[in-house]
């Protein structure tokens, strides 16, 4: 996809951080935004942007960035903020890249310009509801669903991010969207709901004959608690069809979310942490294993590509 080539291009002239890991994470974030929407980088970049002066304010008051500060940026992949603490040594600066903030107005308006191209994603998605089929859609981002929310209409799409729900631009309570892909939902109600993570978390949304990852989660447990919203005893179809949107293959290459997504099935066994450890050493040596263990899993992982 030439868009998000030409994206990760302009990415590329920030400089992040001079501490690989850190810079690796920020990196994984922009990247993985790009991944999810348009949207989604443009809202991740605004965030870097407020990152870095509130870095810039620490640093010339003599502080560490705050959990929140931390937490602004990492925005829904919180996974992201508890990785940075552990190589930070807690302190969260990791010696951020600050006069990124020099060139980040132009990464922004090239990133809008490239996306401006087209989203083949998007039409794909669009061809895909066409059929008709009541189908879920999951997307880690908000910024995401706002973006199909606007772009697949019409027909109306209904949506939920956790905090809000509506049909269409129409607010609506969360309850009454979430049941229109009940078991008990009725049949002439929308056809797609588009939903964060967060969003669905423990429902029962048996009607919906598709499940759609428009963008991976951070971990395989995730991914399979989104099919099972749908895939559930007494569903009403014999065969709920499961799509995953694959990444044009430049931006797999940097982020390898498949072979991520494995690795992280491993990783309690690659750490080799268990209770001995605990025992010998407690929670400090504990959290000093885990920061080194995490450093070499990462340099494993992205080994300087990201």
């Amino acid at each position: 996809q030439a868009s998000a080539g030409r994206s990760m291009e302009h990415l590329a002239r920030l400089r992040l951080s001079v501490h690989p890991p850190t810079a690796a994470i920020v990196r994984t974030v922009l990247l993985r935004a790009l991944a999810s929407s348009p949207a989604a980088l443009a809202a991740a970049l605004r965030r870097y942007r407020h990152l870095l002066l509130h870095a810039r304010d620490a640093h010339r008051a003599g502080r560490r960035l705050t959990r929140a500060e931390l937490r602004a940026f990492a925005g829904e992949v919180e996974e992201q903020l508890v990785l940075w603490e552990l190589l930070a040594d807690g302190s969260g600066n990791g010696e951020l890249a600050l006069d990124d903030l020099d060139a980040l107005d132009d990464v922004a308006a090239g990133t809008a310009t490239a996306a401006a191209s087209g989203d083949p994603k998007l039409q794909r998605l669009r061809r895909l509801l066409s059929d008709g089929r009541p189908t879920l859609v999951f997307a880690t981002r908000r910024e995401t669903v706002r973006y199909l929310r606007d772009r697949l209409c019409p027909p109306l799409v209904a949506w939920c991010t956790g905090d809000r729900a509506g049909l269409g631009h129409a607010p609506a309570a969360r309850g009454a969207v979430l049941g229109w892909f009940q078991d008990d939902g009725r049949a002439d109600g929308p056809q797609c709901l588009v939903v964060t993570d967060v969003a669905a978390e423990g429902l029962d949304l048996r009607r919906a004959a598709r499940v759609v990852h428009y963008d991976l989660p951070w971990t395989p447990m995730r991914l399979e608690q989104r099919e099972g919203r749908a895939i559930r005893l007494g569903s009403r179809h014999s065969c709920v069809e499961v799509v995953q949107f694959s990444l044009p293959a430049g931006l797999e290459r940097r982020l390898r979310v498949s072979a991520t997504l494995s690795r992280k099935h491993r990783l309690p066994a690659l750490a080799g942490i268990g209770a001995a450890m605990l025992l010998l050493g407690g929670p400090e040596a504990m959290h000093g294993s885990l920061r080194t263990v995490l450093a070499a899993v990462l340099d494993r992982m992205y080994g300087g590509q990201l």
